[in-house]
């Protein structure tokens, strides 16, 4: 899967550089105005899995990953680098966006539990979805 850089920006005007399939179209370019798009579709899975991480929005991070799911030609290797490209993303929100080394310090074990459980648990989704479009 091609990648790019995108270039986004908080509300105080941070920038930040967050990493995406080539040519998508972003919903917006302030990464707390994302919309809802972490979660496993919807129900318990949606539920589960929050937009923010201790108060900080990570949702430009988890549309990114859905857009490289979207992307992806349903190999493993794009599974990983989806995955990558989602830690990736989160870790940049976070460093950019925490004003608080203690909370920056939460939120990263946060971030990699985030990305164990899409390595792990997001294996059947992403199988089971590119199996649908097959």
């Amino acid at each position: 899967m091609d990648t790019q850089k995108y270039y986004l920006k908080f509300k105080d005007g941070t920038p930040i550089t967050l990493i995406g399939p080539t040519g998508i179209e972003l919903p917006t370019n302030t990464i707390e105005d994302f919309g809802a798009f972490c979660g496993a579709g919807k129900g318990i899975g949606q539920k589960l899995v929050p937009e923010t991480v201790y108060m900080l929005v990570i949702s430009a991070a988890c549309f990114f990953h859905d857009m490289s799911w979207e992307f992806s030609d349903g190999s493993w290797d794009d599974f990983h680098q989806s995955n990558s490209i989602f830690l990736h993303n989160l870790i940049a929100i976070i460093q950019k966006g925490s004003k608080n080394e203690l909370l920056k310090c939460l939120r990263l074990y946060r971030a990699v539990t985030y990305y164990n459980s899409v390595d792990t648990i997001g294996a059947k989704i992403y199988k089971r979805q590119h199996e649908k479009q097959a």
